[in-house]
């Protein structure tokens, strides 16, 4: 019953890797720094603007919305630029610049699906999103409810709210 949005998360990853793999290595890495620092933008972000701006308007899909809108709408004009002031391309031999872009463009891709599925499963869907359910109820034999927490493959929202955290440890730290 999980399978739909596993699949749309397996699909995008794979999408997103692929196209990232045959644009060679240049452009995978700078597309990862991109992806990571536009993920730390609008993590650090949108809160207070979903507060300020949309929580009046649409409070139950302000977070959402202003998640996936900062992450894209950042990546985008960073990518923008990017490519406007970075014309040239290093060239490899075919084979090792396509794996290695491969292997540079799975981080970024986990980066891009897991924001995508946080802001997605920020919406008020009820329990199940996509006939994806987070949390799996089940009774222990001594008659106890238990309460299971399930994973989406790839795992890449998983992945981005790790990565995240981990950029954030020791943030405020004056030492």
């Amino acid at each position: 019953p999980d399978v739909i949005f596993i699949i749309v998360s397996l699909i995008l990853f794979v999408g997103i890797a692929y196209f990232q793999a045959i644009q060679g290595t240049f452009s995978a890495l700078i597309m990862a720094v991109l992806t990571i620092v536009s993920a730390a933008i609008a993590v650090n972000f949108y809160a207070p603007l979903s507060q300020h701006y949309l929580l009046a308007q649409i409070p139950d899909y302000a977070d959402a919305i202003c998640l996936a809108g900062l992450f894209f709408v950042t990546l985008i004009i960073l990518r923008t630029v990017s490519d406007n002031m970075i014309r040239g391309n290093i060239v490899w031999y075919a084979w090792p610049d396509r794996i290695l872009a491969g292997l540079i463009s799975i981080p970024t891709s986990l980066i891009i699906v897991g924001i995508a599925s946080i802001s997605f499963e920020m919406l008020p869907l009820g329990e199940n999103v996509m006939l994806f359910q987070r949390y799996q109820y089940s009774v222990n034999e001594d008659g106890r409810a238990a309460l299971s927490r399930k994973g989406i493959f790839p795992y890449a929202d998983e992945f981005a709210a790790g990565f995240m955290s981990q950029l954030s440890v020791g943030a405020l730290n004056s030492s």
